[in-house]
């Protein structure tokens, strides 16, 4: 779940396979849509807080419109669309600035996590390989990461603050941080 930029809107997606977007206000139900054939796993507004794209567990990019009244519609051309579009947070396993994160593996179900620093300058990436990744924004094939290993098996989770990436093990049920240098 992640609050639009202007605070208007709370967008929750669910193992439903709904999108649904909550006026912040009065915590009301504004509009759900089900588009997509599996469960959501990421989510993110555009700076404006007019567009939403998000991912699934069947590895789906789609972006949606939400109008003034948080009436939520699919932009089936959203790849276009949204093509120069500025997203207030990037969590998404696919789309153009993440396309190296998976190193030329085919199988993408090795990566369980993304976020974006919050200068946009960097990606962390946490893996079932125990790693955490930092990769360049934009990534394209063939990007090389810095790669830090913690956790003794996969990790389900990373987050960006100014400061530190923190990092979440699944086997290892450890939380970490890890300080920028």
């Amino acid at each position: 779940m992640r609050f639009s930029p202007d605070g208007k809107w709370l967008a929750i997606g669910s193992h439903d396979q709904y999108v649904y977007i909550i006026n912040a206000a009065t915590w009301a139900l504004a509009s759900k849509i089900q588009k997509f054939s599996s469960y959501l796993t990421a989510l993110d507004w555009s700076m404006d807080s007019t567009a939403l794209h998000a991912t699934d567990g069947a590895y789906e990019l789609l972006y949606f419109k939400i109008d003034a009244n948080g009436k939520i519609e699919q932009e089936p051309s959203g790849r276009s669309e949204f093509k120069d579009e500025e997203w207030a947070s990037w969590s998404t396993h696919f789309g153009w600035p993440v396309q190296g994160i998976y190193g030329g593996v085919i199988d993408y179900t090795h990566v369980n996590r993304v976020d974006r620093s919050c200068d946009q300058q960097f990606y962390a990436v946490g893996n079932d390989w125990g790693l955490v990744e930092i990769f360049n924004n934009p990534n394209g094939d063939g990007a090389k990461s810095k790669a830090f290993r913690g956790h003794s098996e996969h990790v389900t989770n990373v987050k960006w603050t100014p400061t530190h990436v923190f990092s979440a093990g699944g086997y290892d049920q450890c939380v970490m941080q890890w300080k920028l240098a």
